[in-house]
C-alpha cells in the first residue's frame, strides 16, 4: 500500500521522471541509430565508388591494350609499353582494394579480370621487346576474354544497383 500511496501523492513528479527517463532512452538509441545508418552509408558509397573506379580502370585499359595490339598489326610501337605498365598497376591497386569491400566469389571473379590482362598485356610486352610475332590466335582471345569481363562487370552493377536500390 506504501507504494500506491506515494505513486497516488506523487503522481506528478512520477509522469516527469517517468518523460525524463524516456527522452534519455531516446537520445541514446537514436545516438547509435543514426552512428549506424551513418557508417552504413559511408560503406556502400565507399563500395560503389571502388566498383566504379575498377570499372572504369579496366575499361581503359583493355583499351590501351586493344590500341596497342591494332597499332603493333601496322607498326611496331614500344611507346605503349610503358601505358600498359601504368594501368597495370592502377588495375591491380583497384582490384585489390576490391577485397575489402565485396564478398569472396565477386572479389575472386574481379582478381580473375585483373590477372587475365594481366597474362595478355605481359605477353604484349614480351612480344615488344623481343621484336617477334604474337600467335595468330592472341586478337581473338583477347576480345572474346575483353567480352565476358565486361558482361560480368554489366552483371555485377545490375546487382548493386539491384541491392541498394531495394533495400
Amino acid at each position: 500500500m506504501f507504494w500506491f500511496e506515494t505513486f497516488i501523492k506523487y503522481w506528478a513528479q512520477v509522469g516527469v521522471l517517468l518523460a525524463g527517463i524516456g527522452y534519455v532512452l531516446s537520445v541514446i538509441f537514436n545516438y547509435r541509430y543514426k552512428k549506424r545508418e551513418i557508417f552504413f552509408s559511408l560503406y556502400a558509397k565507399n563500395k560503389i565508388d571502388c566498383f566504379i573506379q575498377f570499372c572504369e580502370l579496366y575499361y581503359d585499359a583493355s583499351n590501351i591494350l586493344m590500341d596497342a595490339f591494332s597499332k603493333y598489326a601496322i607498326v611496331p610501337d614500344k611507346s605503349y609499353v610503358l601505358k600498359i605498365k601504368a594501368a597495370q598497376e592502377k588495375l591491380f591497386a583497384a582490384g585489390f582494394k576490391l577485397h575489402l569491400f565485396l564478398d569472396k566469389k565477386t572479389a575472386s571473379k574481379c582478381q580473375t579480370v585483373v590477372h587475365q590482362y594481366m597474362q595478355i598485356s605481359d605477353l604484349y610486352i614480351d612480344v615488344v621487346n623481343r621484336d617477334g610475332k604474337f600467335p595468330p590466335d592472341i586478337i581473338r582471345r583477347l576480345q572474346n576474354e575483353h567480352g565476358e569481363n565486361l558482361a560480368f562487370l554489366a552483371k555485377s552493377a545490375k546487382t548493386f544497383k539491384r541491392g541498394f536500390y531495394n533495400a
